[in-house]
């Protein structure tokens, strides 16, 4: 059989509509191409699907540990607030607090470091935090939502905080004012959870008002 004889044969093969042969056998010879493109495209421009050979070492040993001093000052802060967290500590607090005021508080912040003090009998992870400054760093627009000025530092003193006492947020910044950033929260979702079979995703965004 000679070679176009058996390209017809392929040609043939390509039509799925017989009143539109020629329709079909274009669109079908398209998409072969565009194929055939691509995997030679991936095959000369990447060593592993979706990493570009140009992208650096990919894999090798990891670095080896970091030592970093830590002062007498910010340890003792650290240890502080393990302390006054303790619910172990709660009832010889409440005893001599002669004021005691409680109040439920919002701070925003990024983390710096992730502390883990060693108590032997149990351990305490703490993180650094860079606080935003409450009074002058926060608001509440007028359409409800919160926005925080990062680079406004505040509460210098108390810098920890426990994993437990905090919730994660997201920051996006304000086509407005760059300035500032739009604070959205995450609520934690189940996979086996369904919400209305909502589409977004395990994801749902809040704008919660302002907390202080």
């Amino acid at each position: 059989m000679y070679p176009f004889e058996r390209f017809n044969k392929v040609l043939k093969s390509y039509v799925r509509n017989r009143y539109f042969p020629e329709g079909c056998i274009a669109e079908a010879y398209l998409k072969e191409e565009s194929v055939e493109f691509c995997a030679e495209f991936s095959r000369n421009s990447f060593t592993t699907a979706g990493l570009p050979k140009d992208q650096g070492k990919l894999s090798g040993p990891l670095s080896a540990a970091t030592i970093k001093s830590v002062e007498e000052k910010e340890r003792d802060e650290a240890h502080l607030h393990v302390l006054l967290n303790n619910s172990d500590v709660f009832p010889y607090i409440n005893a001599k607090d002669l004021n005691p005021v409680e109040s439920d508080m919002t701070f925003y912040g990024r983390i710096q470091d992730i502390w883990e003090l060693d108590y032997h009998s149990f351990k305490a992870p703490l993180f650094l935090c860079k606080w935003a400054d409450c009074d002058r760093g926060v608001k509440a627009d007028e359409l409800g939502f919160t926005l925080v000025d990062l680079s406004r530092q505040g509460h210098k003193n108390d810098k920890y905080v426990s994993v437990h006492q905090v919730k994660q947020v997201f920051y996006v910044e304000d086509p407005v004012d760059s300035k500032w950033s739009v604070i959205l929260t995450s609520t934690n979702r189940d996979y086996h959870e369904i919400y209305n079979d909502d589409d977004l995703g395990d994801t749902i965004l809040e704008n919660p008002p302002i907390l202080l």
